[in-house]
Order: C-alpha cells, then sequence, then structure tokens
C-alpha cells in the first residue's frame, strides 16, 4: 500500500516562517497589542500626564454650597411660564445653587453681574434672591426666551435686574464685577470667559457641549488648544479633536480617562486666562453633588484688581 504525503500549504508555512507573522515575538509584545487597543486620546492622554504640566488628579475639588429654603425663592422652577418638569427642578435647583455660591464669594457688595446665554433666568433669579445688593443684567440672543426671562421676575417683583439683546461676543454693555455662564454650549463658554478678561470681570462659567468646541473655534479661528501651555503637547488640531470628544462622551460609562480629558480641557481655558490676564487667580471645582449634572466643572477665574475697580 502506498501512502501519500499531505499537500503542503505554501502560504501556511510562509505566514509561520516571516518575520512579521502575528506569531513573531516583535509584533505579539504587549507594548505593541496596547498600542493596536488603546484609542488615540489614551496616546494622547499619556504625553501630557508624563510632562507633568497639568495635574490631573488634583482638580476639580467639591465645591462649597449653603443649605437654602426653595420654597422662599420665586418664581419657583416648576411654577408659572418657563417652568420646568418636576424630574428636572430638583437637579438644576443643584446646579444654579453651585453656580449662585461661587457668585456669591467673588461679588463685592454692591457688584455688578452680567448672566451670559441667561436662557429663562433661572439662575439670576436665585442670586436675586441670595444677593438683593446686586445689580444683575441678563444677556441672550434670542428675544423670546429674554420675554419670558423678562416676564417671571416681573412677576418676582425684582428690581435690581435688567435684559440685553446680544451674542456674548458681541456685548458691549457698562463694565461689570463678575460675569457667569451655566451651560453656555460649545465656544460660547470662551466667548464669555474672554468677555470678561476684556472688561477685567471675575468669571464663573460651566461648560457644555464640549464636542463643539473643536469645529466652532477652528470657524472663529481661535487657537486650539486655547493655552500655550497644552499647544506645546498637542500640536494638532486632529490631536485636540480626540481629546473633545472624548471629553464630551466620559458620562456615558463613567469611564476615568475620559474624564481626566473633561478635567484637561478645562484647564487649559483656565492656563490660557492666566497666560492672557496674569493678575487673574483661576481654580476649577466640581458641583455638590456631581449628580446635579454631567457637566458639573465650573471654571473660576477672580480678578486681582476686582477690589480697587469696585472702590473706585
Amino acid at each position: 500500500t502506498m501512502f501519500l504525503a499531505p499537500p503542503r500549504n505554501w502560504l501556511l508555512e510562509e505566514a509561520q516562517s516571516s518575520p512579521r507573522s502575528p506569531q513573531s515575538p516583535q509584533q505579539s509584545s504587549p507594548r505593541r497589542e496596547r498600542q493596536r487597543k488603546e484609542p488615540e486620546f489614551v496616546r494622547i492622554l499619556r504625553r501630557v500626564e508624563a510632562t507633568e504640566l497639568f495635574d490631573l488628579e488634583a482638580s476639580p475639588v467639591a465645591n462649597a454650597v449653603p443649605a437654602i429654603d426653595w420654597t422662599t425663592v420665586k418664581p419657583d422652577l416648576s411654577r408659572g411660564e418657563g417652568r420646568l418638569p418636576r424630574d428636572r427642578t430638583e437637579r438644576k435647583r443643584d446646579q444654579i445653587l453651585n453656580v449662585s455660591a461661587s457668585v456669591d464669594r467673588l461679588a463685592p457688595r454692591g457688584a455688578t453681574v452680567v448672566d451670559f446665554c441667561c436662557g429663562l433666568g433661572h439662575q439670576s433669579a436665585l442670586l436675586a434672591e441670595m444677593r438683593p445688593d446686586l445689580r444683575l443684567i441678563l444677556v441672550d440672543r434670542d428675544q423670546a426666551t429674554l420675554d419670558l426671562a423678562r416676564k417671571r421676575t416681573n412677576a418676582s417683583s425684582k428690581n435690581n435686574v435688567s435684559f440685553v439683546r446680544s451674542a456674548v461676543a458681541d456685548f458691549d454693555g457698562p463694565p461689570f464685577d463678575v460675569g457667569l455662564a451655566l451651560h453656555a454650549c460649545g465656544s460660547a463658554s470662551d466667548d464669555v470667559i474672554d468677555k470678561c478678561l476684556q472688561y477685567d470681570a471675575s468669571f464663573v462659567v460651566c461648560p457644555c457641549c464640549l464636542g463643539k468646541v473643536a469645529t466652532e473655534g477652528r470657524q472663529r479661528k481661535k487657537a486650539l488648544p486655547r493655552s500655550r501651555k497644552l499647544r506645546q503637547i498637542v500640536d494638532s488640531e486632529d490631536s485636540f479633536r480626540f481629546l473633545v470628544r472624548a471629553a464630551d462622551t466620559h458620562h456615558y460609562n463613567g469611564d476615568a480617562t475620559r474624564r481626566k480629558c473633561k478635567t484637561l480641557l478645562a484647564l487649559d481655558r483656565l492656563t490660557a486666562a492666566e497666560e492672557t490676564a496674569p493678575h487673574y487667580h483661576t481654580s476649577l471645582v466640581r458641583m455638590t453633588p456631581p449628580t446635579a449634572t454631567p457637566k458639573n466643572d465650573i471654571l473660576i477665574g477672580r480678578s486681582n484688581r476686582q477690589g480697587e475697580r469696585t472702590n473706585t
């Protein structure tokens, strides 16, 4: 009986002997396997952390907020025109209380505060109750929204509030001491910070919609990243876009690495403010409780000249 050898698999033999085979030690090293699996933003973030220019572990710290009796705040967020659904009311209260507490610490007595992108005026309604000494200017580019905010304010008989229809970048109102923005969308948060620097005013900004920052920033010809310090490491718009996308989705799965991207973008904005105006002191805090909103970072900048300006 004759036994025939099985036919040779030339392709398999070549693959097994090739130095580029997936089985070769060079290709299957843990480092190469990790690089194949890692998203681009993780590699970028590792480069940032290696420089130690940004401390992503220490920020943000928890914000300090007072207890408040919401039955005394008028108008009620859940009643009247512009009311919120009851399932959103509690979280919105936490949000505006955090911003108000931060503004309260910055604003001297009799200060002028501008509420940029004010929407229906929920934020300023609480500030007017907490600090009746403040002069409040509500700014929004949508007239219908301003009209509704005015109705809610008039219904609660607040006479320390005025209204201006304007985009943030086009605002040319009177001097003010503190500018705030709760969830100003995309690059509007950058516009608020820039406007406050222009007026030498302190700022309290809670950003949102980070995914729009890269696109809108390019359209407006803003430098991206915002700070010179981060541009030393992230030197292309494509790399910056990877960070922005990761930061904008961190809350979907509680990913700590994506959360670091969000922290990095907040520190980038604050660093850019200090580079532009070295007399500013900035800090990053997180809302208390952090469940108030996934977009719970608060960017704070204090002008060290504020006292001089208010006293003159």
